[in-house]
């Protein structure tokens, strides 16, 4: 999940996060089981069933009509796939994937036809374009059903029931996003339902074809299938998303955080309106995510079973050593954590969160106090958030990524109003920002980034009258800058794509060559993503190293090494751990704070028997 391809197109196509499901990669050390159940839950009888759990696992697809297959991307090359749910065998559908080389190619977000003998997915073009497209599960050449350069994702949901229609939610340029249904045969569109930068969560048709429920800002509405009218079909304090359709469509299944945990319940639709109270009809669903259903009604789920944390530990300025083991911040597997940034007094840190479950729940801010461990959350109007910074004189923060109207750069947030002001945006020749770092005293802003000609640079832009220069580029390769605290130097890591080496190397603020104080040669590599730190005596540099045949920005092992910046022997921090990202020293170096994790999951199904409603002066599940 989360791959450095998707999360550099999204950045250059101004998108949220993309606008399909969240995609969740499970942990390479856990073996695929079939069959596993974790016991009789609400008012079923039977248990739901693993059906798929290992390092492979892919939940950004759907299940087949017949529930045999499931569509999912091989994020080893980029590939559609299919998993043979049967056999534990998987095929890919296409052949063009390139996530490990310049100009990257890979699928997204798929969904079955309801005959089961094609599959609509998202295509990541190498002209840096997301396209849809269909292809047939018996490997026929794909084609593209649609591409709009003002659209920056169009991705799809569910078909209509005969298969001539492709629900699809159409992730504008101006971050605008639209519900809307795509002719399966000529691309034409019509439009449903326009909605403002936030995504809606999952949707599903209801097997009659005529309304689509769709998840929104926490609740649950029934849109008409012809845009017509709409209803709220569940609205309360809780965080409400769609699961699906009882098989008869005379029920909507929906997932709520009501109660001490996750269950699914169903409430009564008749002509597009609710009628009577929800009922629970399965509880202790921890963090459950919608996959899909069956023609039989069947549902496929996602548990997320590990996600990113933010750990810190203390350490001795002098030595470098680790006083104690990096301890997590959260451990809340419903959240996952990243871009920790500590205020310029090192009391207080920073950082983005996000949800497991819901991919229509906006990204909040946490401000934690490291002394007192309270607590405080901001919830900016704003798109896609991919990295904070502290400003120095602590009254604002730096927010990286895209805000409501689409523009793309860094925005200030004035922490006592909550107010945005743009104070970097991005330029036409611009691609996505990386690695985002501010000078010591404020006034300077240095990132890497993309020219059209995926050129990679680093360039320096100055706030207050807003000049920037380009100091230092490549050809190829993978960049990350850091300034020194005297503001005089800059560290800057540059990586080769193809992973045949790797340098760390220190060169002026103003610009000037670059003096090399570390190369890594295979087997091994720096990893860019997770950021270059300066000591506060500005003597040493922190970096992290990882497997030269990783795929950048992939969840890999991570140790995190120093070196001084006049060159010298190399020294371990003892960290060791995997996706490992965003190093940050606290101004003093007396804490080091960093993300870590992954995030990883299991695939389940519940038969349709066990989310039917109880029946008559049946006993219900305590709520």
């Amino acid at each position: 999940m989360k791959r450095m391809a998707i999360t550099l197109a999204c950045a250059a196509l101004a998108l949220a996060a993309c606008t399909s499901e969240p995609r969740i990669a499970a942990d390479a050390s856990a073996q695929p089981v079939n069959g596993e159940t974790h016991g009789p839950r609400g008012s079923g009888t039977a248990a739901p069933r693993r059906v798929w759990a290992g390092g492979d696992v892919d939940a950004s697809g759907s299940p087949s009509p017949d529930g045999r297959y499931l569509s999912f991307t091989d994020w080893s090359t980029g590939d559609l796939a299919l998993r043979d749910l049967a056999t534990g065998t998987s095929r890919r559908l296409t052949t063009t994937g390139a996530i490990h080389s310049r100009g990257d190619e890979f699928a997204d977000g798929s969904r079955f036809s309801p005959d089961g003998t094609h599959i609509a997915y998202v295509w990541f073009s190498k002209e840096w374009q997301f396209e849809l497209r269909i292809v047939g599960i018996d490997s026929a050449p794909p084609r593209v059903v649609y591409r709009n350069v003002d659209v920056s994702y169009p991705g799809p949901r569910a078909w209509t029931p005969d298969g001539k229609w492709i629900l699809t939610v159409l992730g504008r340029s101006d971050r605008s996003n639209q519900i809307a249904l795509v002719s399966a045969t000529d691309g034409s569109v019509h439009v449903l339902k326009s909605l403002d930068w936030r995504s809606p969560g999952f949707l599903s048709i209801s097997p009659n074809g005529r309304w689509i429920a769709y998840s929104f800002a926490r609740d649950i509405f029934l849109l008409a299938i012809d845009g017509s009218r709409q209803t709220t079909a569940v609205e309360h304090p809780a965080n409400d998303f769609v699961v699906g359709w009882s098989p008869d469509g005379e029920r909507l299944l929906f997932g709520s955080d009501r109660g001490d945990n996750t269950g699914v319940w169903s409430i009564r639709v008749v002509d597009g309106r609710t009628q009577g109270d929800p009922v629970l009809v399965r509880k202790d669903m921890w963090h459950m995510r919608p996959i899909g259903q069956t023609k039989a009604g069947a549902l496929f789920y996602a548990l997320a079973t590990g996600m990113s944390d933010i750990f810190v530990a203390p350490m001795d300025p002098a030595t470098g050593r680790l006083l104690s083991e990096p301890r997590p911040l959260s451990k809340d597997p419903a959240a996952a954590h990243n871009s920790p940034a500590w205020s310029p007094s090192g009391r207080h840190l920073a950082y983005v969160t996000t949800s497991a479950t819901n991919s229509g729940d906006a990204a909040r801010i946490t401000i934690r106090s490291l002394e007192t461990g309270e607590l405080r959350e901001l919830h900016p109007e704003f798109g896609y958030l991919n990295r904070l910074l502290w400003s120095h004189d602590g009254r604002s923060l730096l927010l990286q990524g895209t805000n409501v109207k689409g523009r793309s750069g860094l925005f200030r947030m004035d922490l006592q109003t909550g107010a945005l002001t743009p104070s970097v945006l991005l330029q036409g020749e611009d691609m996505p920002m990386r690695s985002v770092t501010l000078s010591r005293d404020g006034r300077h802003v240095y990132f890497a980034s993309a020219d059209t000609s995926k050129h990679n640079r680093i360039i320096s832009h100055e706030l207050k009258a807003g000049d920037r220069r380009e100091l230092f580029r490549v050809d190829e390769g993978f960049l990350a800058v850091a300034p020194s605290p005297d503001g005089r130097s800059l560290a800057v890591a540059a990586v080769d794509e193809g992973g045949g080496w790797s340098t760390l190397g220190v060169m002026p603020s103003d610009g000037g060559a670059m003096r090399e104080v570390v190369r890594i040669e295979k087997p091994r590599a720096i990893v860019p993503v997770a950021g270059l730190q300066w000591t506060a005596d500005a003597q040493h540099v922190l970096f992290g190293v990882g497997s030269a045949n990783a795929v950048q920005g992939s969840e890999q092992m991570v140790e995190v090494w120093r070196v001084p910046a006049a060159g010298g022997e190399l020294e371990t921090l003892g960290i060791y751990r995997r996706g490992v990202r965003s190093l940050s020293l606290s101004p003093d170096s007396r804490r080091l704070a960093f993300r870590a994790g992954e995030y990883s999951a299991e695939v389940w199904i519940i038969e349709p028997p066990t989310l039917s409603p109880p029946a008559a002066g049946a006993a219900v599940p305590p709520r």
